[in-house]
């Protein structure tokens, strides 16, 4: 009775010992059904006493998988490991489910074998705990520092790198390689004193790391100017973190923020700003700053120099800005400009504040101020405190305006003196004004003021005054053109001046020139009658010139004949008079023809000739003759010059211009002919210098281009040449000048067309 008392204290000592333990606890015997176990057992397994009461190892209804999830066999279950060992099993982790494993818990798993004295196994105690939070904790954390990871391999323009306690990286994301060049292999294993630390900042980055990493001396947030692979610097902004390993190893993290942008932005700003100030000082502009909240007014100094101040002359604060702004505010315009102001600040200002008004130089004189403002809204668009603005200096449009307005006046004025139609208009043909005797209109002003071209005259008309509207506007320039319309009986004519007036105006005079027309008309017929009559007498000319040349030659050869036969005859004076007689009228009627030629010939077309190799060979013709009449003859024309000419006529012009220079030399010095050119618009000017005998034109000067004119007593001369040369050259529509001074020389200047 005593040893079963003792037995039983034993086994309420072990129950109790099983249930205090705050692991699950079952025992199996060799058959591995479970025989033994407590209440965490059942708590952890989610079983009740008598599902768990001789369940085998073997029972379908549940299974063990291991860490990744793969459902073990049998043999390889906790209690079938210690049985076939007939070893202690360590703590090993294991998933344990139902059949669908649809429900997971996880354990971690000890197990020991109970032998008998022989040293047979006759039971197996198997302790688990249950550890499924610890494991979901873990499973979240590596989530959780891989999503961590994913963003930062993933941002753009941040830059991750980790460290370990010898300055090696062991951590380079993606924007790394982007920001500084090295590829993430290239980097892996480095020193970080190595790849982006400049030379002038390496002993001081070792030195922070080390105090950090040994004494705890945190390395502060900065900006630094760290390099990239190619030895660029790169501005970045750097913050630290120092992580410890669960080994306890530290590790120190570098988050750098690429400042690139954002130093070019800087620099543009302070590049607009300085180039703002600059616009502002040279634009004689002032800016201005308001704050209602606190009623401060801020101004720059040019809005007081442009009234030839200094913010020194006053005692300018922003208290007393609104103050001073109305002391040198002009006596007229101080209440009404000052209450303007006020108006805007007091109501909604969504439109920009805008205001004229004038204000007072140290000088004494009058400056007007065109003020404009605008508040500065808050990023959801509401209105703030502030209102900014600027003042500019607008005093020379301002008087430019009022002279504008002067002469406008003056204009309008003017117009009324002009007898002609006159009307203004729009640049858009919008009939704005006219000064006219309402009888000479031909619609009331009712009819036309107010409307366009198109909707009072005929469409063709219209299209005529809005063409020259637009030229005159955009050319600046007096613009002319005629229109006809007919008028009860008759067809009027008109013609239209149209000049600009301002910028975007036209004055168009109108003038009646039905008469002139039809006088012009008359005219024209008048023309056509005398261009008739003018043939008629050509032809009669032609004519008569033909007949007479026929008889002076049959006059000649009698007197030729009556020679030979008789020749004692021509002894007789009066005989041989009449024999001179007829040679010289035979020479003048020849002289006749000519010049009745180059008058059949006007009509010729002129051809482009290239004037030089013409020359050329004039000179070449006349070599001997200059020769032996001691004359040098110099062609300065350049090779690509051209004339507009009548070849035949150019050839006589230019032989004849040589000849005379030739044959009117001095005698008492080396002579020359000099000719050269030179081109004056659509014309050529050649001109024949020579330093021959020269002409007195105060005397001979009227006389120089008639017929049989000659100057010096020449016995070959006959005075025909320059005649001659001067018809041809206004036949092609030249003209022909001479400067002279006797025993100096002469120059004829030959105008031709290009």
């Amino acid at each position: 009775m005593a040893e079963y008392s003792q037995t039983n204290r034993s086994d309420r000592r072990f129950r109790s010992l099983l249930e205090s333990l705050n692991a699950g606890v079952v025992i199996h015997d060799a058959n591995t059904q479970i025989v033994e176990f407590n209440s965490k057992a059942l708590e952890i397994l989610g079983l009740t006493k008598e599902q768990i009461t001789g369940k085998t190892a073997f029972d379908p209804h549940w299974h063990f998988i291991d860490e990744n999830h793969q459902i073990l066999s049998v043999d390889e279950y906790p209690v079938n490991r210690v049985l076939e060992t007939g070893k202690r099993l360590p703590a090993t982790l294991f998933g344990i489910c139902t059949e669908n494993c649809t429900s997971v818990t996880w354990v971690s798993v000890s197990g020991s074998p109970i032998k008998n004295p022989d040293g047979a196994v006759e039971e197996i105690l198997i302790s688990f705990i249950d550890i499924t939070k610890r494991i979901e904790t873990q499973k979240n954390l590596r989530e959780s520092e891989e999503r961590f990871r994913m963003i930062f391999e993933s941002l753009p323009k941040l830059s991750v790198q980790g460290y370990n306690k010898d300055r090696e990286v062991i951590y380079w994301n993606k924007a790394s390689e982007e920001i500084y060049g090295y590829s993430k292999e290239q980097a892996l294993g480095r020193k970080l004193e190595e790849l982006i630390i400049p030379d002038n900042l390496k002993e001081d980055v070792i030195r922070d790391v080390s105090n950090w990493m040994d004494h705890g001396l945190k390395i502060p947030s900065s900006e630094l100017e760290l390099k990239r692979a190619d030895g660029t610097p790169l501005p970045v902004f750097s913050n630290h973190i120092m992580l410890e390993t669960p080994e306890g190893e530290r590790e120190l993290y570098c988050i750098d923020i690429d400042l690139t942008n954002l130093k070019l932005t800087e620099e543009k700003l302070r590049e607009n700003e300085e180039r703002y100030r600059s616009i502002i000082a040279v634009s004689n502009t002032g800016a201005w700053e308001y704050n209602l909240e606190n009623e401060y007014l801020w101004t720059s100094p040019e809005y007081f120099t442009m009234l030839g101040y200094s913010p020194d002359d006053f005692n300018y604060d922003f208290e007393t800005g609104i103050s001073v702004w109305q002391q040198l505010m002009h006596p007229e315009d101080r209440d009404s400009a000052s209450r303007r102001f006020l108006d805007y600040l007091s109501g909604e200002m969504k439109d920009p504040y805008e205001n004229y008004f004038r204000m007072v130089h140290r000088d004494g004189s009058t400056r007007w101020i065109w003020s404009r403002g605008q508040n500065l809204k808050n990023p959801d668009g509401s209105p703030t405190k502030i209102v900014l603005g600027t003042h500019i200096d607008i005093t020379k449009s301002k008087n430019a305006e009022e002279e504008l307005k002067q002469r406008e006046a003056y204009l309008s004025s003017l117009l009324k003196t002009i007898p002609d139609l006159t009307f203004v208009l729009s640049r858009d043909g919008t009939y704005l004004d006219y000064h006219a005797d309402e009888s000479n209109l031909l619609l009331s002003p009712q009819q036309f003021l107010g409307k366009k071209v198109s909707d009072v005259m005929p469409q063709e008309i219209a299209n005529l005054q809005m063409e020259a509207i637009e030229q005159a506007i955009s050319g600046r320039k007096l613009v002319e053109f005629r229109y006809s319309i007919p008028e009860e009986d008759e067809i009027h004519h008109y013609n239209v001046r149209v000049v600009a007036f301002g910028l975007e105006r036209v004055i168009a005079m109108i003038t009646d020139i039905t008469d002139s027309v039809r006088n012009l008309n008359q005219i024209k017929e008048l023309l056509k009658k005398e261009e008739e009559q003018n043939l008629r007498l050509v032809n009669f000319t032609h004519i008569v010139s033909h007949n007479l040349r026929t008889h002076t030659a049959n006059m000649l050869g009698l007197i030729s004949l009556t020679e030979m036969e008789t020749p004692e005859v021509f002894e007789h004076e009066y005989l041989r008079l009449i024999k001179e007689s007829s040679s010289h009228l035979e020479e003048t009627i020849s002289h006749l023809n000519q010049v009745l030629d180059i008058n059949l010939e006007m009509g010729e077309n002129m051809t482009e000739i290239r004037l030089k190799p013409v020359l050329d060979a004039i000179i070449q013709n006349l070599a001997l003759q200059a020769k032996r009449s001691g004359v040098t003859i110099r062609n300065e024309i350049p090779d690509d010059l051209h004339v507009r000419a009548v070849p035949a006529y150019l050839d006589s012009i230019l032989l004849n211009m040589l000849t005379n220079a030739i044959k009117f030399r001095s005698d008492q010095r080396d002579s020359y002919v000099r000719i050269y050119q030179k081109i004056t618009g659509s014309e050529v000017v050649l001109s024949f210098e020579d330093n021959g005998l020269g002409i007195d034109l105060d005397r001979h000067g009227s006389k120089l281009f008639g017929m049989y004119k000659t100057f010096h007593g020449k016995k070959d001369s006959k005075g025909l040449g320059l005649f001659i040369s001067r018809y041809q050259v206004e036949a092609m529509g030249g003209r022909i000048e001479v400067s002279s001074k006797p025993g100096v020389g002469t120059t004829f200047h030959i105008y031709l067309p290009l």
